[in-house]
């Protein structure tokens, strides 16, 4: 669209408007921030921005089907939460749950990368934590996702796509002691 001053058009100076008329209009941030997203997430140079995007909402492209309740992780699809790929995300909300906010505020500090993907490679669980039958069941509400913790196994052939597919739980093994049993299990004469 060329854009004129009025005094221009008035005047009839052709000049200055055959002059305007051949300059390249300049990218706003936001355009260049637009044309730099491919169909599977980011291509392009990183565009600075006057706010961070904790979540996203509204779909905005193809995201990778989920299938609840398939007995297998290939056939269920992986739950995407980035917002590194807006256009492939599947899930509400964003991978880190609350800490997302300290995520945003390292970006907005400019002391983390936007795009950053962590290193997945050597996260296996500790411990195997084995399928319940309810968890298949796509009539029944399942509140954790049963290979979230299995990424680099269950969702590879994804990784290697290009696919920010991150943890949705973690497993640890704990020994705990709790003083407050130990001292209730001796009132009690337990042994």
């Amino acid at each position: 669209m060329l854009s004129t001053s009025p005094s221009d058009q008035r005047s009839g100076n052709f000049e200055a408007l055959f002059a305007k008329s051949k300059e390249t209009p300049k990218e706003t941030s936001e355009e260049k921030r637009a044309s730099a997203w491919g169909r599977d997430g980011f291509h392009g140079e990183y565009v600075p921005t006057t706010h961070v995007l904790l979540t996203t909402h509204p779909r905005r492209g193809c995201p990778i089907k989920v299938k609840w309740g398939a007995a297998t992780p290939e056939l269920r699809g992986p739950v995407i939460a980035s917002i590194t790929q807006p256009k492939l995300k599947n899930a509400i909300g964003t991978h880190n749950g609350s800490y997302c906010v300290y995520r945003s505020i390292a970006v907005a500090a400019g002391k983390m990368d936007p795009l950053f993907r962590p290193d997945l490679h050597n996260t296996a669980p500790p411990v195997e934590i084995s399928p319940a039958p309810s968890w298949f069941d796509p009539s029944k509400m399942v509140s954790m996702d049963p290979w979230g913790h299995m990424i680099t196994s269950a969702f590879g052939s994804h990784l290697k796509d290009g696919v920010d597919v991150r943890p949705t739980i973690g497993i640890t093994k704990a020994h705990i002691q709790m003083p407050e049993a130990r001292e209730a299990k001796k009132g009690a004469n337990c042994t």
